[in-house]
């Protein structure tokens, strides 16, 4: 029987420092487009913020 190898936690995470910002922004920019394209109640608030702002 052959033991697994010795992976150390960095193995498993992605890139960092800018990559990692700039792929974070991408990722909630695309949810909150398509929770503004599927959900009204989310399309009524954020005019509600723009309207009070």
């Amino acid at each position: 029987m052959s033991e697994a190898p010795d992976l150390d936690a960095l193995s498993f995470k992605g890139r960092s420092g800018l990559t990692r910002i700039l792929n974070a922004t991408g990722y909630s920019l695309a949810g909150l487009r398509a929770a503004y394209r599927g959900e009204a109640a989310f399309r009524q608030l954020v005019w509600l913020n723009l309207v009070l702002l």
